[in-house]
């Protein structure tokens, strides 16, 4: 850890408990560990520079970053460390065999970057920009992705590939890695520190006005929220065991939590934000979504597909083919019916032939489970 006033770093021993004071420069600030080499990098925004720390001998040297370095993580795989440079707008990236640097240009305000080493990009939130530069491990080169409001904090899932942005208001959002495409996403008020575990496809983030932790499931996109101590303002997660512990600030305590993974999705939650939503095809056969708020209103519309009209019956049947994610079932002129399956982000996937012959029904509905045996079902009259 960390010792800002004391301009050292103090190792644990995890057997023993013993510690270890070293001392590391003025005002040590962000820390992160390659436990691959045993090597230990700390920020010291007031001075330009990152000291790196022998786990072994406890040796240090320095290596020079820009303006104001506030935040470092590790790629282990590709051993590059990566630095955030809030005032200059820039990552410096570190070899870590070398200690060589380049820098890389990045939008305004970078803070608290997250590393996928699966597919080494590099994702770094512009918190006076309302943006994340993507950098790309291989070649350092960068592409930008437009978010709904400016990112402070960030999290991501390298198993599937999205990447959650969050702001000191009650915005966020789910980015998909591959795409880039981006949803709106409630984690919270003040949701300042995030951590995902990626066995249980969950994402934690602490809401500290409301003394909660958000917990979202990354199947069904549904929220729980949880009680912790005053002040929760920091999270850690034990990879083995599962439990994430939760620093309460103004408690002076720590809760752990231990939550199971969420039932499934909201019927017809389009979106992914828990919330119920509404299709409607208009006359020249647009279909709109018209996303709930979770209080008996609407949020803004959004067109979801366009050539509907040669529809004869729509219906919403919930998760129809087990993904977690609400789906569209569609007959068409002919009695084809069509399986539209949702991608929890407010559009579809490419559609599936389920059945023939269904012109001879009347009237198609999905009332979700009838049955009682935990998958949604059709009714045809």
């Amino acid at each position: 850890m960390t010792n800002n006033d004391g301009n050292s770093v103090t190792v644990i021993d995890g057997a023993t408990n013993a510690t270890v004071t070293v001392p590391v420069g003025t005002q040590p600030g962000d820390i992160a560990v390659n436990t691959k080499t045993n090597k230990v990098y700390v920020t010291h925004a007031g001075a330009g520079l990152v000291t790196v720390l022998d786990g072994l001998t406890h040796a240090t040297t320095t290596v020079a970053t820009g303006y104001m370095p506030t935040d470092v993580v590790v790629n282990d795989v590709t051993n590059k460390v990566y630095v955030t440079n809030h005032y200059s707008n820039s990552v410096t990236v570190i070899d870590g065999l070398s200690n060589g640097t380049v820098t890389v240009p990045t939008g305004e305000g970078p803070r608290d970057l997250a590393v996928n080493v699966v597919t080494n990009k590099v994702y770094v939130p512009n918190s006076y920009g309302g943006s994340l530069t993507v950098i790309e491990g291989a070649s350092n080169t960068t592409s930008t992705i437009s978010l709904p409001v400016p990112p402070w904090s960030l999290a991501l899932n390298s198993t599937t590939n999205k990447i959650f942005a969050a702001n000191y208001l009650d915005v966020g959002a789910i980015i998909d890695g591959t795409s880039h495409s981006v949803v709106e996403k409630s984690f919270g008020s003040s949701a300042m520190d995030m951590v995902v575990n990626e066995s249980t496809n969950q994402l934690f983030a602490v809401n500290l006005p409301t003394n909660t932790v958000t917990v979202l499931d990354g199947v069904s996109n549904t929220t729980k929220t949880i009680p912790v101590g005053a002040g929760p303002i920091a999270l850690a997660l034990n990879k083995d065991t599962g439990i994430v512990y939760v620093a309460n600030s103004e408690s002076n305590s720590v809760s752990a939590l231990h939550v199971e993974p969420g039932p499934g999705t909201e019927k017809n939650d389009f979106n992914g934000d828990g919330h119920s939503d509404v299709l409607a095809r208009d006359s020249s056969g647009a279909l709109w979504l018209y996303p709930g708020n979770g209080t008996g209103g609407w949020l803004a519309r959004v067109q979801v597909g366009q050539g509907w009209n040669v529809m004869t019956s729509i219906t919403g049947p919930g998760d129809f083919n087990g993904d977690g994610r609400s789906d569209v079932l569609a007959r068409d002129a002919s009695g084809t019916l069509w399986l539209y399956p949702g991608n929890g982000m407010g559009g579809w996937l490419a559609r599936v032939q389920v059945g023939l012959g269904w012109n001879v029904m009347t009237s198609i509905t999905g009332p979700g489970d009838f049955n009682g045996d935990g998958r949604s079902d059709v009714l045809a009259r």
